[in-house]
């Protein structure tokens, strides 16, 4: 999921969200970036919010880095 959004070639229209309404992100990396920040939160309430932020942020960094 991650490459495919970091990749934007794929998925060019908005990702649908409830009630099938596009979301309000200026793109689809935004917002699967903020989705996966609240689940891992909602999840992990020991961990704070910057932890949350620095490790979505390296998975998007890193998704095509095979090594």
């Amino acid at each position: 999921m991650i490459q495919v959004v970091e990749n934007g070639n794929i998925i060019v229209s908005k990702i649908n969200v409830d009630q099938g309404s596009e979301h309000q992100y200026a793109n689809n990396k935004e917002f699967v970036i903020n989705l996966l920040i609240d689940c891992i939160n909602s999840l992990f309430p020991n961990l704070n919010k910057v932890q949350i932020e620095a490790f979505v942020l390296k998975l998007f960094n890193n998704c095509f880095d095979w090594a």
